[in-house]
């Protein structure tokens, strides 16, 4: 598995996720892009995508109280290694404020190439090129392929 939770067995994440409703984010510098699920796993769909700005932590903490949702997912970059330490550092500050916020469990997930699946997608969905030029859709879409790439993994 493609398992960044180093301190989780796949049995242990397992047992995170039952019966959980999860919120995927897809990470970024400027926005994030917002997907959940269903408790059973079943219904998957991308959600918002929010600026990242200094209301991001409140702005999501709302979204994941009226979604009810019980496990946050964060997509991490692991092979874009062009990537500044200014972006992981924001990262783990983002992560760190989440965790004093929201009292979740927090898992990572290897976003590998979810822009440009998501961007696939959006032309298999015959979504119009202005549409798909639209970031905060490719965001939200991109958080999407993380949370159903997750469950695949996970669940088989």
């Amino acid at each position: 598995m493609n398992n960044l939770n180093n301190k989780y067995s796949l049995n242990e994440i397992k047992q995170i996720i039952s019966n959980k409703k999860i919120i995927s984010i897809d990470f970024g510098l400027k926005r994030i892009g917002l997907a959940t699920c269903d408790s059973m796993h079943i219904s998957l769909a991308p959600l918002a995508t929010l600026s990242f700005d200094d209301d991001i932590i409140h702005n999501l903490a709302k979204i994941i109280t009226n979604e009810k949702i019980g496990v946050i997912l964060i997509g991490i970059p692991v092979w874009n290694q062009n990537l500044n330490s200014d972006f992981f550092d924001n990262l783990n500050e983002f992560t760190s404020r989440l965790e004093e916020e929201i009292q979740l469990p927090i898992l990572f997930y290897d976003e590998a190439f979810s822009s440009k699946r998501g961007m696939e997608y959006m032309v298999q969905l015959g979504k119009k090129r202005k549409d798909r030029q639209k970031k905060e859709n490719l965001d939200k879409i991109a958080a999407a392929v993380i949370l159903k790439s997750f469950l695949e993994e996970t669940e088989g």
